[in-house]
């Protein structure tokens, strides 16, 4: 695997603006996931970046490629926008401390909070810029890491070719909640070489589905992963299963609950059954 080191700031604003091949996205990703600092080296080079474009330094090719990254999900659009005018209404603050305005002024409600002299707002709307900042860089890399760990399990449920290395893979056979006997957990006790977990949701309906869809939850807390495009698969030890693999790095100790969701002809989705098991190290 590439080492951090190897990689340089260059290489990395490029993999920001998209201008790698796969291969190449592919071993940068699997960095972001797994070193903590290159993570955070990932992140502020886009804080960087995103700075560029708002004080319009980019090159007119990179302005291109930046538009094309960041400028096609809403999501992004919204952050970029709302970094847009907290630096213009800053900037327009900023300005009332030097010309004041030619015209009267209605006493609204926000006038009446404004101090009379407007240098001494501009240190108040500087703080709550800061604090406006802080929160779309901590939304946008939370949204960042969202799409990186969708397009990981997206990768990792569409390789058929996952048993040419069974020695990282471990399969646990989960029964629906609705037929297991209470108080028997599925337990998996990780190691340092397992990279995928793989679990064979057992289905005991006679009626089958064209799709399926897997939220996998940590019982008590917000982490969830949501796996799309499922099927179900028959294999002579365990009958009929819909198989889901996810990434170790991604389970902490704890009880995880499995809503699978079936998606008929019609497009109507209603769930079908739920399953549990417990990570503990």
């Amino acid at each position: 695997m590439m080492k951090e080191e190897f990689v340089t700031d260059a290489e990395i604003r490029q993999f920001l603006l998209g201008s790698v091949d796969d291969s190449e996205r592919q071993r940068i990703e699997s960095l972001f996931m797994s070193d903590p600092e290159f993570n955070q080296r990932i992140l502020m080079a886009e804080d960087h970046l995103i700075e560029d474009y708002l004080e319009n330094s980019l090159a007119p090719t990179e302005r291109d490629k930046f538009l094309a990254q960041y400028g096609s999900a809403p999501e992004q659009q919204r952050r970029l926008r709302i970094s847009l005018s907290i630096r213009d209404y800053a900037a327009s603050e900023a300005e009332l401390g030097q010309t004041p305005p030619a015209i009267g002024k209605r006493r609204t409600f926000l006038s009446q909070l404004t101090p009379r002299n407007p240098r001494l707002f501009i240190p108040l709307v500087a703080t709550v810029a800061i604090v406006c900042i802080i929160g779309i860089i901590w939304l946008g890399r939370s949204n960042n890491r969202s799409l990186t760990i969708e397009r990981e399990l997206a990768e990792l449920n569409a390789r058929p070719d996952l048993r040419a290395n069974p020695s990282q893979v471990v399969s646990l056979v989960l029964p629906p909640v609705s037929i297991r006997s209470v108080g028997t957990e599925t337990t998996l006790t990780p190691r340092v070489d397992i990279r995928v977990v793989e679990l064979d949701l057992l289905w005991i309906q006679k009626e089958q589905y064209p799709n399926y869809y897997v939220l996998v939850r940590r019982v008590g807390t917000n982490e969830e992963f949501r796996v799309s495009g499922l099927h179900i698969e028959t294999s002579p030890p365990i009958g009929n299963s819909i198989r889901v693999r996810l990434p170790s790095h991604l389970l902490r100790d704890g009880l995880y609950q499995v809503t699978l969701t079936r998606a008929g002809p019609d497009g109507a989705a209603s769930v079908a059954e739920e399953y549990t098991f417990v990570v503990a190290r």
